[in-house]
């Protein structure tokens, strides 16, 4: 990658970066693949209170989540700290495609990182030395599937249910 004269000017504002070279349609078609997945072979990977990593929702407290999505949020790398435990065994090639990915993005971002540097005026190889290269960097994915709610701001469509007392049913 190769320094754009508005490198400093981008990292200004939010900006998305979708450059890795994994196929974008793979990454895809594996997300529906895991979710069109029975809700008993997802929650072989559920994740837990005290950590992020694996499938489910927002959960707040034990028995308490939020279904605003379904997600997968899985480790690449490190590869000595990835956690197989929460990676589906059942989707052909989920593995490998996820190695390829980890391998591209730590390429990328540390082609950002260079070109973040030099728009700063700092040493090329600054925020490499405190993220660390390679295979000490932190990376993780996530899957995400956002269930169909109804509008929230639609005042005609927005129901409320009031429980009294005695709660609902």
């Amino acid at each position: 990658m190769h320094r754009q004269p508005n490198t400093n000017k981008n990292c200004e504002n939010f900006v998305l970066f979708l450059i890795h070279g994994v196929a974008y349609r793979l990454l895809v078609n594996h997300g529906k693949e895991l979710f069109a997945l029975p809700l008993e072979q997802k929650q072989k990977h559920n994740t837990t209170l005290d950590w992020f990593e694996g499938y489910g929702g927002a959960t707040i407290s034990e028995g308490q989540n939020y279904n605003w999505n379904d997600r997968l949020h899985l480790r690449v790398n490190p590869v000595d700290q990835r956690n197989f435990n929460f990676w589906p065994e059942y989707i052909l090639n989920f593995r490998e495609t996820l190695e390829e990915y980890a391998v591209e993005v730590r390429r990328v971002t540390k082609s950002l990182l260079k070109a973040i540097a030099k728009s700063v005026e700092l040493d090329e190889d600054s925020f490499l030395k405190e993220c660390g290269e390679d295979e000490a960097m932190n990376l993780f994915t996530r899957f995400n599937y956002y269930t169909y709610t109804y509008i929230h701001t639609d005042d005609e469509k927005w129901q409320t249910e009031e429980c009294g007392a005695q709660g609902c049913d």
